[in-house]
């Protein structure tokens, strides 16, 4: 997806969940005041594009009347998340969250889950790989899911950045031992 159609999709995601009232509005010729957005990410990566694109397009198209997007890094999210359940009770609090802060928690052994939110618009879709060395024994998931399953393998595999050309094997998660799904 380039960004032009990523923009657009966030913008429509937007729109859709404001005429579909999943944004809260104390009426309907009113805009809501603020609105605080939780990125939980560093500036300058998707969480933040997306956070920022809602906020200008809720913007324009006044359904809000100003915000504050609040970047809350660390731990593939799991440092905002707590912060952001501290907050329960505020009525102009949004975070901006997706399928990664689900493994971070699981991979940090979170005592929180994103579990405890309620989701209320879907925005983007998300494309998670498992990518290996070129020159890695593993050319397809059925061969990666049978080592994972032999007798003596590591305790838990810990993905790194790629050193060299990869493979996509279409499957992603933080540590594949944490997934049963992927070992059945």
């Amino acid at each position: 997806m380039n960004r032009r159609d990523f923009l657009s999709s966030a913008a429509a995601g937007c729109a859709l969940a404001g005429a579909a009232g999943l944004l809260p509005r104390p009426a309907a010729a009113q805009t809501v005041p603020s609105l605080h957005i939780i990125v939980p990410a560093a500036a300058g990566g998707g969480w933040d594009l997306t956070g920022r694109t809602m906020e200008k397009v809720l913007r324009q198209t006044g359904g809000i009347g100003s915000a504050q997007v609040e970047n809350i890094a660390g731990a593939g999210g799991s440092v905002a998340l707590p912060q952001f359940l501290r907050m329960k009770g505020e009525n102009d609090l949004v975070m901006v969250t997706g399928f990664t802060m689900v493994s971070a928690c699981i991979a940090n052994q979170s005592p929180y889950s994103i579990t405890s939110t309620t989701p209320i618009a879907r925005l983007t879709g998300e494309a998670h790989v498992l990518v290996v060395p070129q020159a890695s024994p593993f050319k397809t998931l059925d061969e990666f899911i049978a080592a994972l399953k032999a007798p003596g393998r590591p305790e838990e595999f810990h993905l790194q950045p790629p050193t060299e050309p990869c493979v996509n094997l279409s499957i992603y998660t933080a540590r594949p031992s944490h997934c049963p799904a992927l070992l059945r």
